[in-house]
């Protein structure tokens, strides 16, 4: 892919270029966030500014998760407790994920490639919880006590940023997400999800 122009590599991306191969199209959503993160000016306020929003949004969204975890936790909790045992032996999920609105907006072709990057991308962080055991403390759990300012976050250390480990994750340890791209996406865009297994 390394041949491939932005363009281009946006091209395969949005099954213009061959048709919807998802090998090629995995590999040239890696490509084009290798291209943009190389070329991603850190000296800009307005770029620092779009990390700080994001980094916001999905620190927020990190907390909603955890409490949504706790609270579905403790109503299974009272449930067994009270005879439903159809619910023992529970294990929940919490996840936090993009979903970009295109049915209320203008689909152009930039909404239309932010719709399949943030269909594509995936945190690497979530909270567990399951029947019999305590949920790990809020700090521990949304790693708060670290700042996560490293690798291609590194160059933010001098404005004394604090990066989120779903910030991390999203931007950093997977592959589709550049960091250009949080100057399209919204904090709206980010949803929290809790999954339930019986």
């Amino acid at each position: 892919m390394e041949q491939y122009s932005l363009e281009e590599l946006e091209a395969i991306i949005l099954g213009e270029k061959f048709p919807r191969d998802e090998a090629k199209q995995k590999e040239a959503m890696r490509q084009r966030k290798y291209l943009l993160d190389k070329i991603f000016d850190f000296q800009s306020e307005e770029n620092r500014e779009h990390i700080q929003r994001i980094n916001t949004g999905l620190l927020h969204a990190m907390h909603e998760l955890y409490d949504k975890v706790a609270y579905v936790k403790r109503d299974l909790d009272k449930r067994i407790a009270e005879g439903e045992h159809i619910y023992k032996d529970y294990a929940l999920e919490g996840k936090i994920y993009w979903q970009i609105d295109i049915d209320n907006v203008e689909l152009t072709r930039e909404r239309k490639l932010l719709d399949i990057l943030t269909s594509h991308a995936h945190s690497y962080w979530g909270v567990n919880a399951s029947d019999g055991t305590e949920m790990e403390n809020r700090v521990d759990c949304l790693s708060e006590n670290l700042n996560w300012d490293i690798e291609l976050f590194h160059p933010m250390r001098q404005w004394g940023v604090h990066i989120c480990y779903a910030t991390h994750t999203f931007f950093v340890d997977d592959d589709v997400l550049s960091l250009q791209d949080m100057k399209l996406l919204q904090a709206e865009d980010i949803y929290t999800q809790v999954m339930i297994y019986l």
